[in-house]
């Protein structure tokens, strides 16, 4: 696949056993996943050997969100320099699915950092490019344009509202919620999106809002208060972004249940997964609080979500391969933000996992 930047290279650097989605990837774009070898020395420290010419070539390099995450950016950061300024690469764009620090986007107390920017200030002497998928807050993207780094976004909320228009086909007695105050703009966004393709096919849809009121008294813990919203007897999709210790949706669908909902079906892009997560997933399913919960597959998946036939995994790597192509070869991506062309990637359906 050749384009004015040279021939397309694609590696990874994560962990071995963490590169199923690259390699999805490069099936997809019918190449190979390039040959690259992540050692370590006795004392820790990291040595990168590419084994394959990246002179003059396109190359798109991945890195998982696999702690400890300083070690995966000091490898990440030793691949650029040797395709860089040992191999002569062309131009080096950055694939994180999952992108590193963007949970700390700005400063809610003194003396603290902002993880968000020290990544872009990283990535600044190197990446042509950052790929990634549905980030925590859009104005990171000002963190890169700054910078001079390309942002490309991929939004999750697409695939999960096509699965939510499926639902819509048996009934409309649904409502959009949130596990919190702050997923207010994506539920209302997944409302524009459904109600927009309703639109393109002559007729009307605006689903109702529900809102838990949650409250976090200290951090890893959280509250919720009330429900706003009319959600008697209806079924609920809550769409977000990050499924850390799903302890806020454990609670949200307590709360939810509580207020008289029928269904619960929630929608996360990023299984993160952190501690405490087995067990609350344990006890969502137990308590019956979620029928299901469709999971990204963004990050690689812990080896306890196959214990939980009620989780299914929405896989990214048809969109993230399309927008691999497009970059390569100079093709807008505007396209990979509207919904019919995106389920055209998808070839009209969503394949689950």
């Amino acid at each position: 696949m050749d384009s004015k930047y040279g021939e397309l290279a694609i590696f990874d650097v994560s962990p071995a056993e963490c590169q199923e989605f690259s390699k999805n990837v490069c099936k997809i774009l019918d190449i190979s996943l390039g040959n690259c070898e992540v050692k370590k020395f006795d004392d820790g420290e990291t040595d990168i050997e590419i084994n394959d010419s990246v002179r003059g070539k396109n190359v798109f390099v991945f890195q998982s969100y696999i702690p400890p995450i300083g070690e995966r950016k000091y490898e990440l950061e030793q691949f650029m320099d040797a395709a860089g300024a040992g191999g002569c690469a062309n131009r080096i764009n950055v694939v994180m699915p999952y992108l590193f620090g963007q949970r700390g986007d700005r400063q809610t107390r003194a003396r603290q950092p902002v993880p968000a920017g020290i990544v872009a200030k990283d990535l600044q002497n190197q990446a042509a490019s950052v790929l990634c998928v549905d980030v925590h807050n859009k104005g990171i993207q000002t963190f890169y344009n700054l910078l001079g780094i390309r942002f490309e976004h991929l939004e999750f909320s697409y695939l999960a509202t096509s699965l939510l228009i499926e639902r819509l086909k048996a009934d409309d007695n649904v409502f959009l919620g949130t596990a919190d105050i702050g997923g207010i703009k994506r539920a209302r966004s997944s409302r524009d999106i459904i109600a927009h393709e309703y639109e393109r096919n002559g007729q009307q849809m605006i689903l109702p809002l529900a809102i838990a009121d949650k409250h976090r008294p200290k951090a890893n813990v959280a509250e919720i208060h009330a429900i706003i919203g009319d959600v008697k007897g209806k079924d609920g999709f809550i769409i977000d972004d990050i499924g850390d210790s799903l302890g806020t949706l454990k609670d949200a669908g307590r709360a939810y249940k509580e207020a008289g909902v029928n269904k619960l079906v929630a929608l996360l892009c990023h299984p993160v997964l952190s501690r405490k997560a087995e067990q609350n997933l344990k006890e969502i399913f137990d308590k019956k609080l979620f029928d299901t919960i469709y999971l990204g597959n963004t990050v690689p998946l812990k080896s306890f979500v196959k214990n939980f036939d009620k989780i299914k995994i929405i896989p990214l790597e048809p969109l993230v391969a399309e927008a691999i192509r497009r970059i390569h070869l100079d093709i807008s991506i505007s396209g990979l933000h509207e919904y019919e062309k995106i389920m055209q990637v998808y070839g009209g359906q969503i394949r689950l996992l």
